[in-house]
């Protein structure tokens, strides 16, 4: 007869056979993209990246999220200027990314408690919402902007903004409604 095996030996091989079932399922799963997908092409142009679908891996806003990575980076790091110039730069090369949206909005804060420029905080959360009127964060953007219209005792312009953004949120009835209730009663 053999010796009984110890508690130890059996933890070892449950942790042996979970590791080749789980490098099994990860070997299918990539197995199923290649066939199913193929492999993309080395993109050789914006407007290539453009025409690549997600599922090859390759992000069409990789240099947008590249960038705005580093201006954050820069701006917590003090490098106030060459952080905004970076985000800028996010803003014009990449205009309808999710990086542009972000980029946008961190610009509005820094102006707004940073740099303490409240016009230049106004102009760029009114950029966002000219620019992304169907974005969730709009009612947030606008409570921001009436917060700095009365903190600098300017005339509230909101209800205008509003007013022109509601013809390009007539086929998005979800938007429509969010801005719509952020009208005065």
């Amino acid at each position: 007869m053999s010796e009984p095996v110890s508690s130890w030996i059996w933890v070892r091989r449950i942790a042996a056979w979970t590791l080749v079932i789980g490098v099994i399922a990860w070997a299918g799963k990539t197995s199923y993209r290649v066939l199913s997908h193929g492999t993309a092409p080395t993109p050789k142009s914006t407007a290539d990246l453009a025409a690549i679908p997600r599922s090859t891996g390759v992000d069409p806003h990789l240099k947008a999220r590249n960038m705005l990575n580093t201006s954050r980076k820069l701006l917590g790091a003090g490098d106030i200027a060459t952080g905004m110039a970076g985000l800028e730069q996010v803003t014009r090369d990449d205009p309808d990314s999710p990086q542009a949206k972000q980029a946008l909005l961190i610009m509005a804060a820094t102006y707004r408690f940073t740099m303490h420029q409240p016009l230049q905080a106004i102009a760029t959360y009114s950029d966002f919402v000219r620019r992304f009127p169907n974005d969730r964060q709009v009612p947030m953007v606008v409570g921001y902007l009436r917060e700095l219209y009365a903190e600098n005792n300017l005339p509230d312009q909101t209800d205008s903004l509003l007013r022109d953004i509601l013809p390009r949120l007539e086929k998005d009835p979800e938007a429509l409604s969010r801005v719509k209730k952020l009208f005065p009663s």
